[in-house]
């Protein structure tokens, strides 16, 4: 009962911002057409990049820790909060010299979309603490009120407007408003959480270092592409990817939300015995395999209408992409419930070294595959790659035979459905 409590919780939380992206995604992007929609794609991505360092893995170990340690909870989230804050600091540092140069974008804008790409950070690391402390129902109603300020602020702002930088100053007002409240909330729960010492804070940086590298590694996924393809391609090829891929992320939440539920039950169990662990992994694999399953053959066989509706004729090009988001959807929540494990399983520094061998693979196949099929290109080197990381996380689970035929034969029925819908024009 207290796991399907906490799934429709947290499925509420991460559904009301799914539905905020969904509807708020197509209005910014038919107001600013594929050019404009694109940069501020590129300048987002690039921020979201930058923030990568203050991220750090926070959430992963905070999830993992109290499962753990639930006494322990308000004392792990300070301390964490002031590693969060020393980072930070980094950030900004960092964010004024490579900014500007990088994407040679103004300088009322640049802070603007650094400011709301971190109060973005913030917000989920206060709203990962309201979850591992079990406070599902909390972040749901900080959620759905989230949701409303980002999806009509922004929204509102794109639609009357249809100005690029009136869009970028909604993102940073609309963030640092959910940001406080979610801070506020949660120190409602513990009756005040504020950062400790500085000493602590870098004795956190040095403790969490296997979940930096993996949190980094990982949060490369759905960032790094609006570079390569401004590399490769032009403002207009970016801007039809990114809104797929910014749909495609959209959806990606429901792995958020399973995470979440799971990561803590998984470390209780784990430290109740093997028996109860493994119990508890099988029943984290069903759900996102069969997740994956569903949202693949929605993206394959129903995307293409979807971007009809959504995003109108001068996104037609989308149409022809839906199909490999959808083999790539399958193949990401495949590879992140292994990837759960291991890290439940303390393997969290060969987690890391899979990962970045993985981006390796996707980085080679690039260079081939983007500058003849651009788009494309960059998603089938993502698919090549994911199911590299897939079976490297499934061979150092060491599963019985039964794990591998289960899956192997899910996954089988599956290419066979989405196979003759995938092209490479």
């Amino acid at each position: 009962m207290a796991l399907m409590k906490h799934l429709s919780l947290m499925s509420i939380s991460v559904g009301a911002r799914m539905l905020a992206g969904i509807v708020s995604l197509p209005i910014i992007a038919r107001a600013l057409g594929p050019e404009n929609f694109g940069l501020l794609m590129l300048w987002l991505t690039t921020a979201s990049l930058l923030c990568i360092l203050n991220n750090f893995g926070f959430g992963s170990y905070i999830l993992r820790e109290v499962g753990l340690y639930p006494e322990k909870a308000a004392k792990l989230i300070c301390d964490a909060f002031i590693a969060k804050i020393i980072l930070t600091i980094g950030v900004i540092v960092a964010s004024v010299v490579v900014f500007p140069i990088l994407l040679k974008c103004s300088w009322a804008i640049f802070p603007l979309v650094i400011g709301a790409m971190l109060g973005e950070s913030f917000t989920e690391f206060f709203s990962v603490g309201l979850r591992a402390s079990g406070n599902f129902n909390t972040d749901a109603r900080v959620s759905i009120f989230s949701a409303l300020i980002y999806g009509f602020g922004v929204g509102l702002a794109a639609w009357l407007t249809k100005s690029l930088f009136v869009v970028v100053v909604a993102y940073f007002i609309t963030r640092l408003i959910v940001t406080l409240i979610t801070w506020v909330q949660l120190s409602l729960v513990f009756q005040g959480i504020a950062p400790s010492s500085i000493k602590e804070g870098f004795n956190q940086i040095r403790l969490t270092k296997s979940y930096a590298y993996d949190s980094a590694l990982g949060a490369l996924f759905g960032q790094v592409d609006a570079l390569i393809l401004n590399f490769y391609a032009n403002p207009v090829i970016l801007g039809i990817f990114q809104a797929g891929m910014r749909l495609f992320m959209a959806f990606m939440q429901v792995a958020t939300v399973l995470s979440n539920v799971f990561f803590p039950l998984m470390a209780r169990a784990k430290m109740q015995g093997i028996v109860s662990g493994n119990h508890e992994n099988n029943i984290s694999e069903l759900f996102f395999l069969g997740i994956g399953v569903l949202g693949g053959l929605a993206f394959t066989y129903t995307g293409p209408h979807i971007v009809v509706l959504l995003f109108g004729q001068k996104f037609e090009a989308l149409k022809l992409l839906m199909p490999w988001f959808g083999l790539l959807y399958f193949i990401r929540m495949w590879a992140a419930c292994w990837g759960n494990i291991l890290t439940i399983d303390g393997k969290q520094n060969m987690r890391a070294i899979i990962t970045l061998i993985h981006w390796l693979v996707i980085g080679l196949l690039s260079v081939y595959l983007v500058p003849f099929y651009k788009s494309v290109g960059w998603i089938l080197a993502l698919i090549i790659g994911t199911t590299f990381l897939a079976v490297a996380y499934a061979y150092f689970l060491a599963k019985p035979i039964k794990f591998y035929i289960k899956n192997v034969a899910v996954a089988i029925v599956f290419f066979v459905l989405i196979g003759l819908r995938l092209n490479l024009t």
